[in-house]
């Protein structure tokens, strides 16, 4: 049984109109995106881009010299560029995710809005039925 609230009345229903049900499905398919969104986030905003090594921690005796050294700094300089990057990239993708998310809330509450209309409509088609009935009873 369907039970609506509307301007403080109950309105009961088993009566479900198709669109109530597409509404339903809507709003269903519209939650598992935000989750999936939200859960994805997560994870990427955990990833840290400091599991990369800036330093060699080997047996470097037969490394030393400017050559090393020069390697060494390039080395240093590539992992804070390959960073950088990663960073600025890892930004973007949570600024689309949170904005994705905004639009998917916006959506379901236009979808929650229009099932409640769907949901007061289908217990008023409800009570239509019923009076029909009482009254082809009554004949």
């Amino acid at each position: 049984m369907l039970i609506t609230e509307y301007g403080g009345s109950r309105l009961e229903s088993d009566y479900k109109s198709a669109n109530t049900i597409r509404l339903e499905g809507e709003l269903k398919a519209i939650e598992a995106k935000i989750s999936a969104l939200r859960t994805s986030s997560g994870f990427l905003a955990d990833v840290s881009a400091d599991t990369i090594k800036e330093s060699y921690e080997g047996d470097a005796g037969e490394l030393y010299g400017n050559k090393y050294d020069e390697l060494t700094e390039k080395e240093k300089s590539d992992i804070q560029s390959y960073k950088k990057a990663f960073m600025d990239k890892k930004t973007d993708l949570l600024g689309v995710a949170k904005g994705e998310i905004a639009y998917l809330e916006t959506q379901r509450f236009l979808v929650n809005a229009s099932l409640t209309i769907s949901r007061i409509s289908d217990a008023a088609e409800a009570e239509r039925q019923r009076a029909e009935r009482a009254k082809n009873q009554k004949k």
